[in-house]
């Protein structure tokens, strides 16, 4: 039915965050222990801008719908809904406005873009870029 429908997907999207928030674990306990070498920070803080963004947005939106989908009794404490909504909600604003954290992804994904462009190696993080960047070029070359 519709509810299943509306229901599964966010179903999914919770394992793909665990497992997203795993590696990125993973990252971060890589850095941890070296912290002499900051090299990667720049990629880390990139990328864990953009998940922390993505990840409050995309859960504070489906708490909502699946209130919506809830009806009436989704204004139920009952529920459990509405206490994840308002504590939820906040996410998207501390430690770092979701705006402002995407833009600060955006501004390091171009910089390494245009660095690329300019023929220089990508960061490892950023390496499938370099194909893609190649391909894009050829393709505006073409036209």
């Amino acid at each position: 039915g519709t509810q299943q429908g509306l229901i599964i997907p966010y179903i999914s999207t919770c394992f793909a965050f665990h497992f997203t928030g795993r590696f990125m674990r993973s990252i971060y306990d890589s850095f941890a222990s070296n912290v002499a070498d900051l090299s990667g920070l720049p990629d880390l803080h990139a990328s864990l801008s953009a998940m922390k963004a993505f990840t409050t947005g995309t859960v504070s939106e489906a708490i909502e719908n699946l209130r919506k989908a809830c009806g009436g009794h989704g204004y139920s404490s009952a529920s459990g809904l509405p206490g994840l909504l308002t504590s939820y909600v906040a996410a998207c604003t501390y430690e770092g406005e979701n705006n402002v954290m995407l833009l600060q992804t955006a501004r390091y994904l171009v910089k390494h873009c245009e660095a690329i462009v300019g023929g220089n190696q990508p960061r490892p993080m950023l390496a499938f870029l370099s194909k893609h960047l190649q391909e894009t070029e050829m393709a505006s070359s073409v036209v």
